[in-house]
């Protein structure tokens, strides 16, 4: 499968996450934020997606620092993020804090189970 072109300009930019839900949101980032790194994108002909190296929250016991984000809708996409504009999605994480490679990630989406997610937006961080 070839990586997604467009979105492949994404990769290694630093983008903030604004948390939504849980209202109670904390990671070391602040309260209802996440500071992180995109680090791989979805490929071509599949659902978009980008897997971003977070600041550290917790889960249970674990320690979370990735999440995935997916458009809350099919309408969206990801590209616009390169436009400076903010973009509403569920930030998807494994709840014992695993990391995923995209294979894992493209099999979680298409099965629509195991994780646990967070809703907010994401932004590409100002420079």
């Amino acid at each position: 499968m070839m990586i997604n072109k467009a979105l492949k300009k994404l990769i290694k930019e630093k983008v903030t996450i604004s948390v939504g839900e849980p209202w109670d949101f904390t990671s070391d980032a602040g309260q209802n934020i996440l500071k992180g790194t995109v680090s791989l994108v979805s490929n071509e002909n599949e659902t978009e997606w980008l897997k971003c190296d977070v600041s550290p929250f917790a889960s249970e016991k674990y320690r979370i620092t990735s999440v995935v984000a997916v458009n809350r809708y099919a309408k969206q996409s990801f590209e616009l993020l390169l436009k400076g504009e903010k973009i509403t999605a569920n930030f998807l994480y494994e709840p014992n804090g695993r990391e995923l490679d995209s294979t894992q990630i493209s099999t979680v989406l298409q099965k629509q189970a195991g994780m646990k997610f967070l809703v907010g937006s994401i932004q590409v961080t100002p420079i």
